[in-house]
């Protein structure tokens, strides 16, 4: 299944949690005047050296080196914040430096400088700082009957076209969706908009999914954001989440345990989001990714714990060939300026800012950029 057809699927299956949840469990919305600071950044783009890889998958950007997951081959290259290959880990396979799976869906560093793997079945992995293995289980299923229910963590399934796995202490986050037939969105698609949830948290000491948690706003009352329904987020060293939907405009912030702190945010620049409604399941599998190529949408979260900045991505008006990005500094916007298509922040080693964009198969270039503030 190519990677179009897999997040279609996925898109249809997030519909149960499109719509407005109760906003007594959102956090009220305090919003500052802009302040803008910053309207350009010059971009310093670097180039890897080449290595034997697929050229599918993506970056990380971890400490001061960049690794690429390369998801299809098991396989992760790690170079140095100038691009020069440094090393290569892992590979497919049972041995203590190896997996047995068939992809790298996602990748985690730990805080205690581990990294989390997660494969296309729930398998995960836990290895130490030098890619050796230290544990494997799988994402525990429910051993009891589940009950039918938006609170049962068992009954979400982790969202692998578009998976963000964060880590807090011993836990590890994901973003997910629910597939149950009883909860999907025709059954009773004001039930979805009251009580849906989009992010779980798994025990990596038991592989238990523990919570899920984060409510849809206001603005998939409309009809027309069903396909524009995943969730961004990042969390902070002090375990607060950051957390953003690709059609609202606002942040909203939760303390660890989920606790409401404040919301805040604005549309980017030249964002059209005049969103065509897609009234059926027909239309949806016809339509909703042409209009996730034509329309506007937020696409990334990160929060840089060094200086304390937030940065969210969002896809402008598709016939301008550029993107944007919006910079928060203690919840006031300083700054939006315009990007490369698909550009990202993934990571902060003094004094430059780290972005990725998307990996260049046909030429079997990586490329990354770096910039000041």
């Amino acid at each position: 299944m190519n990677s179009k057809s897999f997040l279609l699927g996925t898109l249809l299956f997030s519909l149960s949690f499109v719509g407005c949840n109760n906003v007594n469990k959102l956090p009220s919305v305090v919003n500052t005047l802009p302040d803008i600071q910053i309207s350009k950044i010059d971009l310093n783009k670097v180039e890897c050296e080449f290595v034997d890889a697929s050229y599918l998958g993506y970056l990380q950007f971890i400490n001061d080196t960049l690794f690429y997951i390369d998801d299809k081959f098991c396989t992760i290259f790690s170079f140095d914040n100038e691009g020069r290959f440094s090393g290569k880990h892992l590979r497919q396979g049972q041995g203590p430096n190896e997996l047995a799976t068939r992809n790298i869906v996602g990748f985690c560093h730990l805080n205690d400088d581990r990294y989390f793997l997660v494969g296309p079945s729930n398998d995960c992995y836990i290895f130490n700082n030098q890619f050796e293995k230290e544990s494997f289980f799988l994402i525990a299923p429910n051993k009891k009957k589940p009950k039918v229910s938006y609170e049962d963590p068992f009954l979400y399934t982790l969202c692998y076209p578009k998976l963000i796995l964060r880590n807090y202490k011993n836990i590890v986050y994901s973003n997910v969706f629910c597939e149950h037939p009883d909860l999907h969105m025709f059954t009773s698609y004001q039930r979805y908009k009251e009580n849906a949830h989009s992010i779980v948290s798994i025990n990596i000491e038991t592989g238990e999914r523990t919570k899920v948690f984060g409510d849809y706003p206001e603005t998939y009352e409309e009809d027309n954001t069903k396909q524009f329904s995943f969730v961004n987020y990042d969390i902070d060293k002090e375990g607060n989440f950051y957390v953003n939907y690709e059609a609202d405009s606002l942040i909203y912030v939760y303390d660890n345990d989920f606790n409401p702190i404040t919301a805040f945010g604005y549309d980017g620049k030249n964002m059209n989001k005049n969103y065509s409604t897609l009234h059926t399941i027909r239309d949806f599998r016809k339509e909703s990714m042409e209009q996730r190529e034509k329309y506007s949408y937020f696409t990334w979260l990160e929060y840089i714990d060094e200086q304390k900045l937030l940065f969210r991505s969002y896809k402008k008006e598709n016939d301008l060939g550029k993107d944007g990005l919006q910079i928060y500094k203690e919840n006031v916007l300083i700054g939006d300026v315009e990007t490369p298509k698909d550009f990202k922040v993934i990571g902060y080693y003094e004094p430059y800012f780290y972005a990725s964009v998307p990996i260049d198969e046909e030429n079997e270039k990586i490329v990354f950029y770096k910039f000041k503030l």
